[in-house]
């Protein structure tokens, strides 16, 4: 619940996005991209204590197989994301609203 507070906090003071995460049924793509998130943080942070990452990360198994995929996910949605405000700028449908 505080992760997406958090999320939803910082996504419209930052990107000026309402996420929608804290809704009883948020949107699919959004849910995926805080999980995803969430999920790139805590493998990151095992990097730390474990130092045969590199050979896992070589060998492509384990939780770096899954940082891969989840950047991919990262990256999937968030050129989703510019691409729709690209066409909202295009569009002349700017909203600069940002109050939270």
């Amino acid at each position: 619940m505080f992760l997406r507070l958090t999320f939803d906090s910082f996504s419209k003071i930052g990107f000026g996005l309402d996420m929608r995460t804290l809704q009883k049924n948020p949107p699919d793509q959004q849910l995926a991209f805080v999980n995803a998130f969430d999920d790139c943080n805590a493998m990151v942070f095992t990097r730390y204590v474990n130092p045969l990452w590199r050979f896992k990360r070589w060998l492509m198994v384990g939780s770096e197989a899954r940082l891969l995929k989840q950047v991919s996910t990262l990256n999937n949605i968030l050129h989703s994301f510019i691409d729709n405000r690209q066409r909202e700028l295009l569009a002349g449908d700017v909203k600069y609203n940002v109050s939270v």
